[in-house]
């Protein structure tokens, strides 16, 4: 992945969004980043669940958007990927994500999602506890469409929020395109 130019405000470069709300939001992540893990628990059973049903198998290219502190990166690791591109507009966060991963096929960056090529190279992108925090989710998922490889997927998921109810459905990642 050639490194990318440096993040402004990341996601919110291209979206209807005045720079400097963007710049508050990027700041709030940036100063949580030393006590993220520890303030925003995540139930490993639902990771689990979540990485069960986007079907994810050994030897994909997986980017994960809005990696944070690399949460998420140890459970990818294990699905034995090739490669895992995380990326984050919050310097902090990523500063705190390569503390605590050390693999050759973890790639870390800071950048703006729009800033990386869109040339079909990921078997899956993955959202997970980010998808809220975008303002142009429209812009941001075309984008992720034109990143995926034919058949590739498309998984967005979250922990926190509303609680589900037993009516709530679930249901397996979709191929974007194929």
């Amino acid at each position: 992945v050639p490194a990318p130019p440096s993040a402004r405000a990341g996601f919110f470069r291209k979206a209807e969004m005045p720079m400097h709300e963007a710049d508050h939001i990027k700041s709030l992540f940036n100063s949580k980043a030393a006590v993220w893990d520890r303030k925003e628990p995540t139930d490993p059973r639902l990771v689990d669940t979540m990485l069960f049903l986007a079907d994810l198998h050994p030897g994909m290219r997986i980017l994960d958007v809005g990696c944070g502190t690399g949460f998420l990166i140890p459970y990818l690791l294990r699905t034995n990927p090739s490669e895992v591109v995380g990326i984050d507009f919050a310097e902090n966060m990523i500063a705190a994500a390569k503390k605590k991963i050390n693999d050759p096929r973890v790639t870390l960056l800071c950048c703006d999602l729009f800033d990386l090529p869109a040339h079909g190279n990921y078997d899956c992108c993955i959202l997970f506890n980010t998808f809220p925090h975008i303002p142009d989710p429209h812009a941001l998922t075309a984008h992720l469409e034109q990143m995926l490889r034919p058949g590739g997927r498309l998984v967005i998921s979250h922990s926190q929020g509303r609680k589900l109810g037993k009516d709530t459905p679930v249901a397996p990642a979709m191929p974007a395109r194929g």
